[in-house]
């Protein structure tokens, strides 16, 4: 119920206005939200990502220091769960991730 994701603040990363593109930092939110679902359902379970919100809480700078993404699974249901993640650069928060994911059973 419980993952971890990073990634470097790269300058290959930056928008036009020198900071990092608040869609990678969203590829790495999501990432982790969505990768803690699969660790509390039974093996051959598939899942759909429903949506994805962000909050993008103070812009991070690319110094090459680590993004690190914690996601958590906040609900689960037999259908339905809803993963969060926090974002953080350099020890502070800088964006919270919430999704939703369908989950069908293998067959």
């Amino acid at each position: 119920g419980r993952v971890g994701c990073a990634m470097p603040a790269s300058g290959w990363l930056s928008q036009e206005y020198g900071a990092v593109f608040g869609g990678a930092i969203a590829l790495l939110g999501m990432s982790a939200s969505s990768a803690a679902v699969p660790s509390t359902a039974e093996r051959g379970t598939g899942f759909a990502a429903l949506d994805m919100k962000i909050n993008l809480l103070r812009p991070v700078h690319p110094d090459g220091e680590q993004l690190v993404a914690t996601g958590t699974v906040l609900h689960r249901g037999r259908r339905l769960a809803i993963g969060t993640a926090d974002v953080r650069h350099g020890g502070r928060l800088v964006a919270v991730v919430t999704g939703t994911t369908e989950l069908t059973s293998g067959s």
